[in-house]
């Protein structure tokens, strides 16, 4: 294909192929030199180029002359040194400062998160130990309305005597659990459950297993059969310590005999400890002998059901005060020996003015 060009010094036009196009070439007119670039030109200007413009050395045509144009190739280059020069008018220290900025963020945003889910996870922990003890309450309120007192920590069974088993065991019935599920499986171990035998017997002992989900600890696996839930057991505790002939013996403890008040007397725990569910074992309590905190509650505090079926938390720091040196044991009575209210939701023994 031919194209047109002009001399840009003498504007001696010429017609040659469009190969020429970018080259250098002499002008046969006025002998200089310029580069070949198409123009419109009228017909009758047209020059054969053949005799008119001097030869330039030919060369094969290679992939180079397929590439796009010297000027596009040399805009594309000059593009990529002006980002070159950018980056590199950039300091280092900005660079560094900017990754440590970022490290901070993604390491807080970490620590966040990790907070978030330690909070999630304690708030989850009490509900269900809030949960665990109102299931609890439920039974041993029911069990005290028909007998019209509470299961001593040991008893046998009204028509089963002769081994005595726990508050734990004999209190189970007399409320169905709202789970379907649960309560077949309370109603599948009581019907397999032998009260002639000890807790302990072999046959007793293969039905650990089935221990009601309100009896485990917070995220604890049901089936290990260990439970957490513990009574104060003493002689004027509200889960008496005595081994009476059966459950609903008028030995109990009685609601009138819960001098101290039902909203301020303690009768179950969750302990730090944990026993087979259905062994007769509680935390012994006398009155006339110290009392171990360490041994039975984690550091922080405790989780403690009352007589009137409110579950509390109890802080520690609560019996490290002089002043409540005693007020954990005198939650424990029945006698009601020192005054206790709760101030501001804080249990704290009063002076009795109305004894004086």
């Amino acid at each position: 294909m031919s194209v047109r060009i002009s001399c840009t010094h003498c504007r001696k036009r010429y017609q040659v192929p469009d190969h020429f196009l970018g080259r250098q070439a002499t002008c046969k007119n006025c002998k200089k030199r310029f580069t070949a670039a198409a123009i419109a030109i009228e017909p009758d200007e047209v020059h054969d180029a053949a005799n008119e413009l001097a030869e330039l050395p030919r060369r094969p045509r290679t992939r180079r002359d397929l590439s796009p144009t010297p000027a596009v190739e040399s805009d594309a280059s000059e593009v990529k040194n002006q980002h070159k020069k950018q980056r590199a008018a950039i300091p280092k220290w900005i660079l560094f400062v900017a990754a440590g900025v970022l490290g901070l963020i993604f390491v807080g945003i970490f620590v966040v998160m990790s907070g978030i889910f330690l909070v999630t996870r304690e708030v989850q922990r009490t509900a269900s130990s809030f949960d665990n003890l109102n299931q609890i309450s439920a039974r041993l309120r029911k069990r005290e309305k028909i007998f019209m007192n509470f299961p001593p920590a040991s008893a046998q069974h009204p028509n089963h005597e002769g081994h005595y088993h726990s508050w734990r065991v004999v209190s189970l019935p007399y409320i169905k659990h709202s789970d379907p599920v649960e309560a077949k499986k309370i109603e599948t171990f009581y019907s397999k459950y032998n009260f002639d035998e000890p807790w302990d017997s072999e046959q007793n002992l293969k039905l650990l297993p089935m221990m009601p989900d309100f009896y485990a600890a917070p995220g604890a696996d049901p089936e290990s059969g260990m439970t957490p839930y513990l009574a104060i057991a003493g002689l004027k505790t509200v889960i008496r310590s005595l081994k009476l002939p059966h459950p609903n013996g008028y030995n109990g403890t009685k609601i009138v005999n819960i001098r101290g008040g039902t909203a301020h007397t303690i009768m179950v725990v969750e302990s730090k400890k944990t026993v087979p569910w259905t062994k007769p074992e509680d935390i012994p309590f006398d009155p006339s002998e110290p009392f171990n905190y360490e041994d039975w509650f984690k550091p922080e505090g405790f989780f403690a059901l009352f007589a009137d079926g409110t579950p509390r938390y109890l802080h520690a720091e609560l019996f490290q005060n002089k002043k409540n040196k005693s007020l954990l044991t005198a939650m424990f009575k029945i006698n009601g020996d020192e005054k206790i209210r709760f101030i501001d939701n804080v249990p704290t023994i009063v002076e009795d003015t109305f004894r004086k």
